[in-house]
């Protein structure tokens, strides 16, 4: 567990937003290492389905690949949910595919009209050379080694939302926020506008994944793009040609051009 974690807010203004689709409740922190963390903590430790962990600041915020996530107060949702899927344990690698699903219906209804998804967690916008959006990161908990279909799964989002007054150049061009891209919401809108689009792909995805993969396939500006797939140990290079029932990126190789499903990776999308 983190050290010294102040104890969350409550939000009731939230929590009656978010009571329709079963989300709740909010618990909220003005500083934190990670909500990721801290609400696999509660996963653990017992908490039901549906808890919220939201932070004007994160300090030790994470991303793929064991990268980092750091925004200035004010400037992002922070955001983590706790789900406890009912659908076969082989599906649970949707549910990120259904966060960037509801993340990007609600960037594109804030005005952010052009966003798109970026196999397999990144929300981008392709007219502004790709830049990110929001980052997605869903981890597994096993509960007390359990089976994995007794587990939890915690997804978390991290959303630009305001442009900060100063922001390192390097950032600057790998990054946008929703201001910026000349849309507008709060944070708490923005998150409500999340969480509710995400309970609908969460109960798509328990009742029909084939939809929920050919809405994602539809957002995906990954699919019909050269990439550059770095994995351990060798680099591949082809075209995103699908994406497939587990939800791997299929990519035909330009050397052999044979078809690889990709289940992780560093994706590049090749100009």
């Amino acid at each position: 567990m983190e050290p010294s974690v102040p104890a969350p807010i409550d939000r009731p203004d939230l929590d009656a937003r978010l009571a329709a689709c079963g989300f709740g409740p909010v618990q909220w922190f003005e500083s934190i290492g990670s909500t990721n963390t801290w609400l696999a903590e509660r996963a653990r430790a017992g908490a039901p389905a549906g808890l919220v962990a939201i932070a004007d600041e994160q300090t030790a915020g994470r991303g793929r690949l064991g990268r980092t996530w750091i925004a200035p107060p004010g400037s992002a949702l922070l955001m983590s949910v706790l789900i406890r899927p009912s659908t076969p344990v082989d599906r649970w690698p949707l549910v990120a595919l259904a966060m960037g699903v509801a993340a990007m219906d609600a960037a594109v209804s804030a005005g952010a009209e052009e966003a798109r998804l970026k196999w397999p967690n990144d929300l981008i916008m392709p007219t502004r050379g790709d830049r990110k959006l929001a980052g997605i990161l869903a981890e597994l908990v096993m509960i007390g080694g359990a089976q994995p279909d007794s587990g939890a799964v915690v997804v978390g989002i991290g959303t630009n939302v305001r442009r900060p007054p100063e922001v390192d150049p390097d950032v600057a061009d790998r990054a946008i926020w929703l201001d910026e891209a000349g849309a507008h919401s709060s944070v708490d809108d923005l998150a409500v506008a999340i969480i509710t689009g995400f309970a609908e792909r969460i109960r798509q995805l328990e009742g029909d994944p084939v939809a929920l993969l050919a809405d994602y396939r539809a957002r995906c500006a990954t699919l019909g793009r050269d990439v550059r797939v770095e994995l351990p140990g060798t680099v591949l290079l082809g075209t995103a040609v699908d994406v497939d029932a587990s939800g791997r990126l299929v990519v035909r190789e330009h050397a052999t051009g044979t078809e690889a499903p990709v289940s992780a990776g560093d994706v590049v999308h090749v100009r």
